[in-house]
């Protein structure tokens, strides 16, 4: 939400978490950037600001390591922050999508992580069942907390101040499984990916769906088309200030634009960018995956590239003014790459601070959480 990430609250976020073995990087690369840094890096802000010795139109960001437990965060998806804590999804998607007959750890969680240290997972919410594989995670406001399950096609609820989850969406109204996740506070609404990458390919399609934050029931439905034949993968979704919504789809490596005014306009979706720093990389894979809103532009996380993208949502080009962010980490200013980026979600109070949920899937097979301050 996931997610995989603006002023409605979100997770998301979203979101794929296929195609990152696919990656295209040599495995050593990979390595010297999937390896821990020191928790607490010196003024990370001041970081990006030294990395951003390149002209001003190139963006940079400074990389904080925030977790590395690989057998505690076992594949994450996505994170939302309740306050300054962050929960994050775990995943648990080399079980999902591997082939030697491994059993998911039980039960399914969502651990908290305090973005300004301590230890991961001291607060944990319980996921019902054995099949829940959590993607999409979204934050309310007040504090409430909505987690998806792609496998069980279903969407709890966490109340404010409560680790418990009660039921909130479920199948029938969910046709495939649940990825991305976002709360629009303005309209009341949770925004949800309809996908799901297990099915057969005759099956696969991708939909945004937006539910009524009181009861759970659909008020709208927006299908994303699919290209030469291949079906989409909606992955993440957010709402951006103008209330305009902004969908991934990760299979084909698009991005899509729904205009405030036809947000409850069914099938609104338009294709808005599909560029090559999105797509998924040449041997194979996902592209655009989570994404968020950052000093007016588009943040988007290319999983099977391991990169972070800017977009200009004013851009009329039709690349949309895309540019690799180059990313450094804080402490060393060494350059670094992610390890299958999935979530993107802002830190609340900053403008130019985003958390990066990296799912583990790149050859070095380091999951970690970092905080990424940018300069855009």
């Amino acid at each position: 939400m996931t997610g995989i990430l603006h002023a409605p609250r979100r997770l998301r976020s979203v979101h794929s978490v296929l195609g990152c073995a696919a990656l295209s990087l040599a495995a050593a690369c990979f390595a010297a950037a999937c390896q821990p840094s020191e928790p607490k890096a010196p003024d990370a802000e001041a970081s990006a600001a030294t990395a951003a010795s390149a002209p001003a139109t190139s963006p940079t960001g400074a990389v904080r390591v925030l977790a590395a437990d690989s057998q505690v965060l076992q594949r994450p998806t996505t994170a939302a922050f309740r306050g300054q804590s962050l929960f994050v999804a775990i995943g648990q998607l080399s079980v999902l999508f591997g082939s030697d007959g491994a059993q998911p750890k039980l039960p399914f969680q969502a651990l908290s992580l305090p973005l300004e240290g301590g230890a991961l997972g001291a607060e944990k919410i319980a996921l019902p069942g054995n099949d829940y594989y959590p993607e999409g995670t979204a934050a309310a406001q007040d504090g409430t907390l909505y987690i998806g399950s792609i496998m069980q096609g279903t969407i709890v609820k966490v109340p404010a101040g409560s680790l418990s989850a009660t039921p909130f969406v479920s199948k029938p109204l969910v046709r495939r499984g649940v990825i991305g996740l976002t709360v629009d506070d303005g309209r009341q609404l949770l925004w949800f990916c309809d996908s799901n990458p297990k099915l057969e390919d005759a099956k696969k399609a991708g939909e945004l769906v937006g539910v009524q934050l009181a009861d759970g029931q659909e008020k709208v439905r927006h299908g994303l088309p699919r290209t030469d034949d291949k079906a989409p993968f909606c992955n993440d979704v957010i709402v951006s200030p103008d209330g305009a919504l902004w969908i991934t789809d990760s299979a084909l490596g698009r991005v899509f634009h729904v205009p405030a005014d036809r947000a409850l306009e069914a099938n609104a979706a338009q294709v808005w960018a599909e560029g090559d720093e999105v797509r998924p990389p040449p041997t194979g894979g996902s592209g655009a995956n989570g994404l968020e809103w950052v000093d007016g532009k588009l943040v988007v996380a290319n999983v099977g590239r391991g990169t972070l993208v800017r977009l200009d949502p004013a851009s009329t080009e039709p690349s949309r003014g895309a540019q690799l962010i180059a990313l450094s980490d804080a402490s060393t200013r060494e350059p670094v790459e992610l390890c299958s980026p999935d979530g993107v979600e802002r830190v609340p109070g900053s403008q130019h601070k985003v958390v990066v949920v990296e799912n583990g899937g790149c050859p070095a097979k380091q999951p970690r959480i970092v905080e990424v301050t940018l300069q855009l």
